[in-house]
């Protein structure tokens, strides 16, 4: 048997005022992060990696987060942007085909 975590982050549900606040934040501002993603959902070796990885990704965004959902240990992901749009890695895909 092969371990593995899954982790999903998110916007819609832990946020506050109308301006779209929300818990997930850019270290570099100390405000919420801004990305084109609303939700990550990461598979990986461990439920910590997977943790850890699907919150950078939802921060970084679709482009600057790719790079991370291909890093040793990451098995799959699932992002979807705010425009509804869904992107899957070849793994992921071929796990929900």
């Amino acid at each position: 048997s092969v371990a593995m975590g899954v982790a999903t982050s998110g916007i819609d549900v832990h946020r506050w005022g109308d301006d779209g606040r929300h818990h997930l934040i850019d270290p570099a501002t100390g405000r919420p992060a801004r990305s084109d993603l609303r939700q990550c959902t990461v598979v990986a070796v461990s439920a910590a990696l997977a943790e850890v990885v699907a919150k950078a990704v939802r921060s970084r965004g679709s482009t600057a987060g790719a790079e991370l959902v291909g890093r040793p240990g990451v098995l799959g992901a699932v992002l979807l942007r705010r425009s509804g749009e869904v992107m899957a890695t070849e793994q992921a895909l071929a796990w929900l085909a």
